[in-house]
């Protein structure tokens, strides 16, 4: 019994000895120079739309395209998919209604407009971010858009 106690109380010591990404991996603050090389380090295509903006694509179901951006105070990323075939300006009040009502179906992502265009955005604050996490993200923000794709299409 008592060998267990020391036992017990050496695997502890050792453990909190420890750093902590010995366990899991600590995420980073993300900064203009270094998100493009982690997204290409996740196995991204990056195409630069400006310096510190870049699009990437991710297939769920089909491939969806967004722009990876920082917001000005880089405390937060955007993730922002473009629908630039949409004109609002066409859309009946019924399908504007159910854009807004969709917004609760879909997490951190919202449909908005961005002058004449519609797009879905997702901010992802700007700290603690692993590949794992930002990926994560990136993902959902593609699912968001699959899953309302009969609220944005031209189909009624």
């Amino acid at each position: 019994m008592k060998s267990k106690t020391i036992l017990a109380a050496l695997l502890l010591v050792i453990a909190v000895s420890l750093p902590a990404s010995t366990f899991c991996q600590t995420g980073v603050v993300l900064t203009k120079s270094t998100l493009r090389p982690m997204l290409e380090n996740m196995g991204y295509e990056v195409n630069e739309l400006s310096p510190t903006n870049y699009e990437v694509s991710v297939t769920i179901t089909y491939k969806v395209y967004m722009a990876i951006a920082f917001s000005p105070d880089e405390s937060r990323i955007w993730l922002t998919t473009f629908f630039y075939d949409k004109n609002p300006a066409s859309f009946t009040n019924d399908k504007l209604i159910k854009l807004l009502q969709s917004n609760w179906t879909t997490g951190a992502s919202v449909f908005a407009l961005d002058g004449t265009k519609l797009k879905m955005t997702r901010p992802v604050e700007n700290r603690n971010l692993t590949p794992l996490l930002l990926r994560k993200e990136i993902e959902s923000q593609a699912r968001s858009v699959e899953s309302t794709e009969a609220v944005w299409q031209d189909k009624k």
